[in-house]
């Protein structure tokens, strides 16, 4: 027999090594800053001697005979204090040549024209031994000295570029696992896993787009019953796990493939171009008597895949109040732009994008409720989407579960967004 298990949303292993992260290289950072830094000074002290330190871009411009876009550039980079920022304002090398050559015409000391260009000649051979070019030291740069500024900007950036080359995008990816103890086996848990994918968009015609990956088993030990959508499907085709309430009208067109990997790929069909195509797709199975608590075990771990470009990316975790052997889960972001194994060693692999975080608390709730005090603002149906779960599966609505929720906005696709909860020792 065939059953179909998604790993985009539920993951329990066997027990993983201790999460480990590379240092940066510090002295390629510390070298830069002071390059950088040191052009910096001398284009401020080059200022300061004209009594243009405080003054603005266009008076650069007039008094030291420079274009308006030259003058800009100087004024900026000597002015921001995020170096990896400064280096992007930084004019090339004929730029620089120019703009000295102007500032000595029009009365600037031959000592401060030299201290500049004596120190942007050293930072260019700084540039060109250790990255080759600007873009790629301005790279590496940016890794060494990510900040969430400028981090969130070169995530929607990527979003921005992500959609055009695809030719794809959407609103919201979303995921939810809710587990409380099991009823038939104690020391089991069952499990309600959810995962929509809200205003998906196609920006270019016949875009093929997977939108889930299952595991596909074959044992004639696998009991079926361990896995059933929590909406039985409307043909006998597929075992599609779609919630038609909570998708888009009518029923977006989606078919299974079954790949040579027993991976079974769930691919949303031709759509419209653009807004008026949109499609919003929500699935839900539950998962019964799991185990979590065998030899070696390791907890739970709720892992989204992104691989759509998407404005803001959600998983979220409900833990029954009865599992005080799980700990609050902790944030995991891994790349998942080499297709390694399926796996939860966070060690050997997995790569980390960032370090792990610990997730945001929602509380404690009786989420089977319709007013359940967990919402989302992405979401409009949010509260209501748990509430029917919890009576799709035949749940008690007065059950009481603690909320962990993990976000981000603009993710970097391909990525893996994992929620770990740890079995306590």
């Amino acid at each position: 027999m065939q059953v179909a298990l998604p790993v985009d949303s539920l993951s329990m292993t066997t027990k993983s090594k201790d999460f480990h992260v590379t240092a940066v290289d510090a002295e390629f950072r510390e070298r830069a800053i002071v390059h950088l830094r040191s052009v910096q000074s001398a284009w401020l002290d080059l200022l300061s001697t004209s009594d243009l330190r405080r003054a603005r871009p266009t008076e650069i411009s007039r008094r030291l005979g420079m274009t308006s876009s030259m003058a800009w550039k100087i004024w900026k980079f000597a002015h921001t204090s995020d170096v990896s920022q400064a280096s992007k304002h930084l004019p090339g090398a004929g730029g620089v040549q120019i703009l000295l050559k102007a500032a000595r015409a029009n009365g600037v000391p031959k000592k401060c024209v030299d201290e500049v260009h004596d120190a942007d000649r050293a930072l260019r051979r700084f540039v060109s031994e250790h990255a080759g070019s600007r873009r790629t030291f301005e790279a590496m740069l940016a890794g060494t000295l990510r900040t969430e500024e400028s981090d969130y900007e070169e995530r929607r950036a990527m979003y921005r570029a992500g959609s055009i080359v695809w030719g794809v995008r959407a609103r919201v990816q979303m995921g939810a696992m809710i587990i409380k103890p099991s009823d038939n086996a104690p020391g089991m848990i069952d499990t309600i896993t959810l995962s929509g994918l809200f205003d998906f968009e196609r920006l270019r015609a016949d875009i093929p787009w997977i939108i889930r990956r299952s595991l596909q088993i074959d044992s004639p030990d696998h009991d079926p019953t361990a896995r059933r959508p929590l909406v039985s499907p409307t043909s006998d085709e597929h075992s599609l796990s779609l919630i038609p309430k909570y998708c888009s009208g009518p029923l977006p067109g989606i078919r299974e493939l079954v790949g040579p990997d027993k991976m079974v790929y769930t691919e949303i069909v031709s759509t419209p171009v653009g807004r008026s195509g949109a499609t919003t797709t929500v699935m839900g199975d539950l998962f019964t008597d799991c185990d979590i608590g065998g030899p070696g075990a390791e907890g739970v771990f709720a892992n989204m895949e992104l691989h759509t470009p998407v404005e803001y990316a959600v998983n979220d975790v409900y833990i029954h109040e009865d599992l005080a052997q799980l700990t609050d889960p902790r944030v995991h972001v891994f790349s998942r732009i080499e297709h390694r194994p399926n796996t939860c060693d966070l060690e050997n692999l997995q790569v980390a994008l960032y370090q792990p975080t610990t997730a945001s608390e929602l509380g404690a709730h009786r989420i089977g409720e319709p007013r359940s005090g967990v919402p989302n603002a992405r979401i409009d149906v949010y509260e209501e989407m748990l509430a029917d779960a919890i009576g799709l599966a035949g749940w008690r609505r007065d059950l009481r579960f603690r909320g962990f929720r993990a976000e981000l906005t603009y993710p970097p696709v391909p990525c893996r967004l994992t929620l770990h909860s740890e079995l306590r020792t």
